[in-house]
């Protein structure tokens, strides 16, 4: 597993900016080459849904790691949030005519 950390561990609480986690994604992917099918690669710390949409967009994150910007507002708010603004418009899930959210 490689982790991708967005913040800065120098500046407490100092986030990276999406542009700049972008390319280190993409050094990233460039560096593990070939023997990326054998890795997975997670994004931790200071994940927002709106840094999420963006990240995903690069389709080279196995697994995104967000606390505290799930627990910004009631769960259950934020968890559909998540669950129609980022899953299922980045295709990572289908949700049915008959499920609800």
């Amino acid at each position: 597993m490689v982790q991708i950390r967005g913040f800065s561990g120098a500046q407490q609480g100092e986030k990276y900016p999406a542009d700049y986690m972008v390319k280190r994604l993409s050094e990233l992917t460039l560096l593990v080459g070939k023997i990326r099918e054998d890795k997975l690669i997670n994004v931790d710390g200071s994940m927002s849904l709106e840094l999420a949409t963006e990240l995903a967009k690069t389709k080279n994150i196995d697994w995104f790691v967000s606390g505290s910007a799930l627990f910004a507002e009631p769960l259950d708010i934020s968890l559909h949030k998540w669950e129609s603004e980022f899953l299922v418009k980045n295709g990572i899930i289908n949700i049915g005519v008959n499920n609800k959210m």
